[in-house]
């Protein structure tokens, strides 16, 4: 069984350097809904197609194969929120950084936590494993992460992804 997974495209938005805490949440939150930046695509083979239910995946994989794809539960992205609440401007890198340092040690300040993001990946590999179908998943950079060190858990031949750019590509798989 081969599992493909593809980090959806560069989205389309941008941000200040410096931010309070309101605008990065805002951010966070246009992130989610704007559109993606077409790109070359890449020569994949024709296996099922599975995408997060989040729009900037599902136009990625709609701009590389003419298809959709079927919505795969649990593999969207994390989204979060600024780390503290404050009205004082800092680096957007900061808030990137403290977020998901937060996010990492299941703060409660994060919308959601390692352990939660690592519990509804494994169930989606879990539904991948049971198809038993070679696959494509165009899905997100941390769930890419994640995802990556459950299959390896599971058997998986390939490597454990800590950083994918935008239309990267990871490869899997087991003999099932």
């Amino acid at each position: 069984m081969k599992i493909i997974l593809v980090r959806h495209y560069k989205v389309n938005i941008s941000h200040k350097s410096w931010l309070n805490s309101t605008e990065y949440s805002d951010y966070c939150q246009n992130y989610n809904i704007c559109p993606v930046i077409d790109q070359e695509p890449p020569t994949l083979p024709e296996y099922k197609l599975y995408t997060s239910y989040m729009d900037r995946a599902k136009e990625t994989a709609r701009l590389i194969t003419g298809k959709i794809g079927e919505e795969l539960d649990g593999v969207y992205e994390v989204t979060f929120n600024g780390f503290l609440k404050s009205n004082r401007k800092l680096p957007f890198w900061l808030w990137e950084l403290l977020a998901r340092i937060q996010w990492y040690f299941n703060s409660k300040k994060q919308k959601e936590s390692l352990d939660s993001t690592r519990e509804r990946i494994e169930k989606a590999s879990d539904y991948l494993i049971e198809k038993n179908e070679d696959c494509i998943v165009v899905m997100h950079s941390i769930a890419i992460k994640v995802m990556s060190r459950v299959l390896k858990k599971k058997g998986f031949k390939g490597k454990k992804i800590f950083y994918i750019n935008n239309g990267g590509i990871a490869y899997f798989e087991n003999e099932i």
